[in-house]
C-alpha cells in the first residue's frame, strides 16, 4: 500500500526528530503490519519492533520478518493482535507501553474504529508518539477516526508537503 511507503519514508527521515531519541534505543509497535514494510522499515533504523496483525495475515507477516532479519539491524516480533480481542490485548499490554506506535490503511470499516482506538491508548504511554497514515478508503470510518482521535490524544496533521510523497492521498 502506498501508505506504508510514505510513512516508511517519512519515518527514516523524521523519527530520530520527533522522538528526540536515538532509533536503536525505541520499543516500536505496528499495527495492522500487513507484509511488514513500516516495521521492518523502523527495525533497519534501529529500534526493537513488534508487528501485529489478525490471524489470517499472520504467516505472510512472518515470512517477510523471517526473510528480511539478516538485513535489519534491530529486533523484530510478530504477534497476533485481533482489536476486538481483549485477551490478545492484555497479553501485548504487558510488553508496553511503546515509544512509538505506527499504523498504515488501519481505518476501514466503522465497526473498528472505536476497537483501534482502545489498542492504541491502552498500548500508549504519555510519551508515546503515534503515527498512523491512511488514504480515505470508508468515509464514516475516517470520519469517526478523525472525530474521536482528539477524546483520545493530542492530534496534529502533517503537512502534505513534509510528507514528500507524490500521492496526496496519504495522510498521516
Amino acid at each position: 500500500w502506498e501508505t506504508a511507503y510514505c510513512l516508511g519514508k517519512y519515518a527514516h527521515r523524521e523519527l530520530a526528530a520527533a522522538t528526540g531519541a536515538p532509533p536503536r534505543t525505541l520499543r516500536c509497535l505496528e499495527v495492522g503490519a500487513g507484509c511488514g514494510l513500516v516495521g521492518l522499515s523502523l527495525a533497519a533504523l534501529g529500534c526493537s519492533v513488534v508487528c501485529t496483525d489478525t490471524g489470517p495475515a499472520l504467516p505472510l507477516l512472518r515470512r517477510n520478518v523471517d526473510r528480511n532479519r539478516g538485513v535489519v539491524g534491530g529486533k523484530v516480533d510478530v504477534v497476533g493482535l485481533d482489536w476486538t480481542d481483549d485477551e490478545q490485548l492484555r497479553i501485548l499490554a504487558r510488553r508496553g507501553p511503546y515509544d512509538v506506535i505506527v499504523g498504515t490503511d488501519v481505518v476501514f470499516a466503522q465497526r473498528l474504529v472505536q476497537p483501534l482506538l482502545r489498542v492504541l491508548h491502552t498500548l500508549s504511554g504519555a510519551n508515546t508518539l503515534i503515527w498512523i497514515c491512511v488514504q480515505e478508503r470508508c468515509s464514516a470510518a475516517f470520519g469517526e477516526f478523525v472525530e474521536a482521535l482528539p477524546q483520545w490524544f493530542q492530534v496534529r496533521r502533517v503537512p502534505s508537503e513534509k510528507l514528500q510523497f507524490p500521492d496526496h492521498a496519504c495522510i498521516l
